[in-house]
């Protein structure tokens, strides 16, 4: 994994709050942006999420997935101080999607 390493908690519907690592170099933040607008809404990739063949580290709490736009992301728990975080990005980004499929323009306010 990159020391560059960007994270992204979110809240899946399993319950699981995730860190979704992603590095910047490589991947632009709009195109992971609008990667955990449709991540968020599905299984954490420990109890059934979409991921393909998910490599798990010698600690087994990290992973590498190649999703559909073909980049990398990397994932791991959250650490307990980091959950309310996740529940509240998880919130915004239902909030921008929900209003997007009603056609309304959305924004999402930073914590």
């Amino acid at each position: 994994m990159p020391s560059d390493t960007q994270w992204t908690p979110l809240r899946h519907p399993c319950g699981c709050a995730v860190d979704w690592g992603w590095n910047k170099a490589s991947q632009s933040p709009p195109v992971f942006i609008d990667w955990c607008s449709y991540a968020f809404d599905h299984p954490c990739p420990w109890h059934g999420g979409e991921c393909n063949a998910p490599v798990f580290s010698e600690a087994g709490d990290i992973l590498l997935l190649e999703p559909s736009p073909g980049f990398t992301v990397y994932a791991r728990l959250t650490a307990d101080d980091d959950t309310a975080l996740a529940d509240t990005i998880t919130a915004q980004l239902r909030h921008v999607t929900e209003h997007q499929a009603r056609g309304r323009e959305a924004v999402a306010v930073a914590p």
